[in-house]
Parts: structure tokens; C-alpha cells; sequence
């Protein structure tokens, strides 16, 4: 299953959605439609580490998929086939960035004991700042967290020595990832109205057992 081609097809049906929900559904529901013999599920408990967790999506269709979606917007007030889509500014890009790593390490560990064949997170968001490298001269406390385009994410990554309890709380653990990953940035939509406008890029990383070296965006 190419999640580069779903993801282009799903663009041509949903250039935006509503929410992180709103995305998941639409997801599943495609790949219901492009693989009927699949079995598709959504919140499957599973437990890692001896702790249960949800994951968003569980594909089976020849290999078990787990996969984790991640939708973060900025602020939209567009009409796209008959239908307003009024969406907030997240901001807390320092957490999202977290997340996203965090949802990483989630399937590593579901592909690494067995329990799931493939692992995939897919982060879709207009947020630029997600993509984009840090001003000249900068440091934030995110750094080891950044996902800009072309970087290599391996090895523990944690929060700088100045992060406040607060930024932190409920995400003190460091971020440990088993192999390495090349943030390679795609377009999925562009949406616009007269006053307002949001480009949408994602970020697809792939887990596999036994990687070795960099793994290549999917």
C-alpha cells in the first residue's frame, strides 16, 4: 500500500478537513474503498511496554499497518465545495513537534516487539514553521525536536536545558528512537478564500523492522 498515492488521491476528494478526526475517518474510509479486502479499524488498543494505548489507524491487508495521523492547522475561514471550514490556529508548535516523534516511537516499538508489520506516521499541517529551519543564530530548547525539510532524525532527542516545567508537563521523557529518518516534506493542498489562504504539506515516516541506516521517506 502507497500512502504517497492514497495521500495525493485523498487531496483530490479532501483538501481540508475539519479536524483530526475528520482526517482519520477520511483516511480509512479511502482505504476501505482502494482495498475492500482490507480490515480497517480505528482506535485498536494496543499495549507497549505493558501500558495501553489507541492506535489511530489498523490496517490489515496482506501485512499488519499501524498508523498514527497528526493534523495541525493554522487559522482558515474557506468554503471548499458548498461546505465552510472554520479552523483555528494551533500554535504550541514546541508540543506538536513532540508529538509527532512521540507518535514515532510508538510504532517502532509495536513493529520492533511483533505486534504490527509497518509503522507510519503521517503529520499533516499549514503550519510552515514545521517545515522550515531555524532563523540564523538561533537555539530554541525544541532544537533537538525540529522536523524541518532534509533533517535526520535519530538517537534520543530531548528538550534543552531551559525548558520550562510547564512546556514539559506530561512530556518530560526524552524521545528515543531505534534507527534514523530523513524528514522529506510533500504537498498535499492548497486552500484558499478572499480572506484567508492555507498551504498543507505532510510528513510520512515509515517504521520497518531491522532498519538499517537512514530510512528514506516512504
Amino acid at each position: 500500500m502507497d500512502f504517497r498515492e492514497l495521500l495525493a488521491e485523498l487531496a483530490g476528494q479532501r483538501p481540508v478537513f475539519h479536524s483530526e478526526a475528520d482526517f482519520q475517518h477520511a483516511l480509512a474510509w479511502l482505504i476501505h474503498e482502494v482495498r475492500p479486502t482490507a480490515t480497517v479499524r480505528l482506535e485498536i488498543p494496543r499495549d507497549i511496554d505493558g501500558r495501553r494505548v489507541h492506535v489511530d489507524l489498523w490496517v490489515v491487508d496482506g501485512e499488519r499497518l499501524a498508523i498514527e495521523l497528526k493534523y495541525l492547522t493554522t487559522a482558515l475561514d474557506a468554503v471548499v465545495a458548498g461546505e465552510r471550514f472554520l479552523l483555528r490556529s494551533q500554535a504550541a508548535q514546541d508540543l506538536g513537534r513532540y508529538d509527532i516523534l512521540k507518535d514515532l516511537v510508538r510504532v517502532e516499538r509495536l513493529v520492533a516487539d511483533g505486534t504490527a508489520d509497518r509503522g507510519i506516521v503521517i503529520a499533516l499541517t499549514s503550519d510552515s514553521t514545521y517545515w522550515r529551519g531555524p532563523g540564523q543564530g538561533t537555539s530554541p530548547n525544541y532544537a533537538a525536536l525540529r522536523l524541518m525539510e532534509g533533517r535526520t532524525l535519530s538517537g534520543s532527542l530531548a528538550w534543552g536545558p531551559g525548558t520550562g516545567a510547564g512546556t514539559m508537563r506530561g512530556r518530560e521523557a526524552p524521545i528515543d528512537l531505534r534507527a534514523e529518518y530523513v524528514c522529506e516534506w510533500n504537498d498535499y493542498s492548497v486552500v484558499s478564500s478572499a480572506t484567508s489562504s492555507a498551504s498543507f504539506r505532510y510528513l510520512l515516516l515509515e517504521a520497518r523492522p531491522l532498519e538499517v541506516g537512514p530510512v528514506q521517506p516512504a
